[in-house]
């Protein structure tokens, strides 16, 4: 079971709902208002064919069905109704199946990634954002939320081990929790923190957090890695105002 993120960060998720809900998180599916022509026989989807879910049970919540006949089914539901809906033909390329919403150009390129008996699909260009989930602890999930694309009920399935990812994000899943301290502030968005540098990569996620009087969440990316240190920027532009030297920076939230 994985930990509760603190209350703080609770409350920044509720507001980010919120927008969802006003339209303010809108992902859409481009060509979905134009013809779809009629789907032609696919190979290689059976396995990936299927039901699949991300989002957070409030204003964003993605549903894609897939057939092992090519075509596919996409839906965003929100908490004022539907936002947007898709349909359309997937195909594959490479080790990428290609959704296409009418005409001939790719919409979007999703990554079929296995681990144990279940089956996810990710952006490849939000791969390291799910290595970031794993690290945190959010993935293996147990339950249908989340920030990537799970079959529907295989959140139930337990899994051991890491993913099948390419070997280069396999590399950057963590064995254990990497903690360090900000050294300095080194630009108006970014600070140097002492930790372990070598653990660590390009796009991985830290976190620092106070109490008290000094209540913040910061929630921060690694830029670049040295052997003992790393500079990191700010993903977002407020909760790290108050980010300072000898503060506690983490992998974990928790």
């Amino acid at each position: 079971m994985r930990s509760k993120p603190p209350l703080v960060l609770t409350a920044a998720i509720l507001f980010l709902a919120l927008l969802a809900c006003l339209g303010g998180l809108g992902i859409s599916i481009a060509g979905a208002d134009r013809p779809v022509q009629a789907p032609s026989p696919s190979s290689g989807l059976d396995e990936i064919a299927g039901s699949y879910y991300q989002g957070d049970g409030l204003g964003f919540n993605l549903s894609l069905e897939i057939t092992a006949s090519g075509t596919f089914t996409y839906e965003w539901r929100g908490c004022l109704g539907i936002y947007d809906q898709a349909q359309g033909r997937v195909t594959r390329s490479g080790d990428e199946i290609v959704l296409v919403a009418g005409g001939d150009k790719p919409v979007v390129r999703l990554l079929p990634v296995r681990w144990g008996s279940r089956h996810y699909l990710v952006k490849a260009e939000e791969m390291m954002g799910f290595v970031n989930e794993i690290n945190q602890g959010a993935e293996p999930r147990d339950d249908a939320h989340g920030r990537t694309y799970l079959r529907r009920d295989e959140w139930d399935l337990r899994v051991s081990g890491p993913p099948e990812l390419p070997p280069s994000y396999t590399k950057a899943i963590l064995e254990r929790r990497i903690e360090g301290t900000v050294l300095r502030k080194a630009s108006a968005t970014t600070w140097e923190v002492e930790v372990d540098g070598q653990s660590l990569a390009p796009g991985m996620e830290l976190f620092a957090s106070g109490e008290g009087a000094e209540a913040f969440f910061c929630q921060l990316k690694v830029v670049s890695v040295a052997s003992v240190t790393a500079v990191v920027e700010a993903e977002y532009k407020d909760g790290c105002e108050s980010l300072s030297l000898g503060d506690r920076v983490s992998t974990r939230f928790d």
